[in-house]
């Protein structure tokens, strides 16, 4: 099975109102396109017009493919001419994640008992677990 791909896009508009409502625009064109999973738009908070996308795809070649597609796709256009610079745009697949949640202290570091591990978790110390993803390899 192949592993998601990761699409980060970093880049400038110079009208962030206006990119974001191109943008709002784009995405259901763009979540039709084959493998498309997910997007998580983010906008600078120092920057305003400094735009990110977190794109998600089934594979790496369902995210080359929208790629090319982007560059053509009319319904798409406007929110292409509102970039004013391309910063990063890359694909990758996930290694690892560190998830925060109450319970997942390390037994080893509380003294061995789940009991201890589980207390472990508090607001001045939250515990955390690292989980590594099966297509780090």
């Amino acid at each position: 099975m192949p592993a998601p791909c990761v699409e980060v896009v970093v880049y400038r508009v110079n009208s962030p109102d206006e990119a974001e409502a191109a943008r709002r625009e784009a995405m259901p064109v763009v979540a039709r396109l084959p493998g498309f999973l997910s997007w998580q738009a983010l906008r600078g908070f120092d920057e305003p017009g400094l735009f990110a996308d977190v794109v998600l795809w089934e594979t790496h070649a369902a995210a080359k493919a929208a790629a090319d597609t982007f560059g053509r796709d009319p319904n798409l256009a406007r929110f292409s001419r509102l970039v004013s610079q391309l910063i990063v745009m890359s694909h990758h697949k996930a290694s690892m994640t560190v998830e925060r949640g109450a319970g997942m202290a390390s037994p080893a570091r509380t003294g061995g008992s789940a009991e201890a591990a589980r207390r472990a978790d508090t607001p001045d110390m939250p515990a955390f677990r690292l989980v590594t993803s099966p297509y780090a390899a």
